[in-house]
């Protein structure tokens, strides 16, 4: 495999990385701001309950400053109009942050998912140029080759009265069997099996990640295969008991 697709897989990486750090920085900053327009919700609240505690006791100011012949103090009114009014913009520049926010995270999650895909891609095209990968498509034609007569071999040898007895672990014949691959993976070697899943994870954050080795595409030896038993005779219509 060249240097030159792992570097694209290693690019790949990185996009995908931003791509995560802005969708992730963006659901904090909507959660930030979700606080914030109700910590100023609770603002305004407070200030209009302040404004109108202060119109209440104004009527007592206006009696007191009559009696003495002065004009009267507003000073507290209109700090708590000062006060409401700040807080309403203070609200109001909370929630235009929040929708734009949540304007933009569809965005940006797209932009995530884009990356994870291309990412997925990339590591497949490092799987797929690599020698380890031809290796193993190399030992899949040979076995399937070998399967194939040992199967014809079986088909002909059964229809003469001999019958194997363990049942097909797999589906090689491709007959549409929708549980054909959770077959082949319970009957798979899974040392093998996990070091390539292992393989094609690991590539997904790390492009130097090596591939299993010519070795291990290998199969391990075969295990001995249970007698073939031959079925008993079909007693016919008059047989003696």
């Amino acid at each position: 495999m060249t240097s030159e697709t792992r570097q694209h897989l290693a690019d790949a990486i990185a996009k995908e990385h931003a791509a995560r750090e802005t969708q992730q920085a963006t659901r904090q900053a909507i959660d930030m701001a979700r606080t914030r327009c109700q910590e100023m919700r609770d603002a305004v609240e407070a200030a209009e309950n302040a404004l109108t505690t202060a119109r209440k006791t104004d009527p007592d100011e206006l009696i007191s400053a009559a009696k003495e012949g002065r004009a009267p103090a507003t000073a507290q009114i209109n700090q708590q109009r000062y006060a409401l009014a700040a807080a309403r913009d203070e609200l109001e520049a909370a929630e235009q942050t929040l929708v734009e926010l949540k304007t933009r995270l569809p965005d940006y999650e797209g932009r995530l998912a884009a990356a994870k895909s291309s990412t997925n891609q990339t590591a497949s095209q490092v799987i797929q140029s690599s020698p380890e990968w031809a290796a193993l498509i190399e030992t899949t034609r040979h076995h399937e080759q070998e399967l194939g007569t040992c199967y014809a071999i079986m088909d002909v040898l059964t229809k003469e009265g001999v019958y194997h007895s363990i049942k097909r672990k797999f589906d090689p014949a491709g007959d549409g069997d929708l549980g054909a691959g959770k077959r082949m993976r319970e009957a798979a070697d899974q040392e093998r099996l996990s070091a390539w899943v292992q393989a094609m994870k690991g590539l997904q954050a790390d492009a130097e990640t090596p591939l299993p080795s010519s070795e291990s595409s290998q199969p391990s030896s075969v295990p001995a295969q249970p007698e073939i038993k031959t079925p008993r005779q079909k007693r016919g219509l008059f047989s003696v008991k």
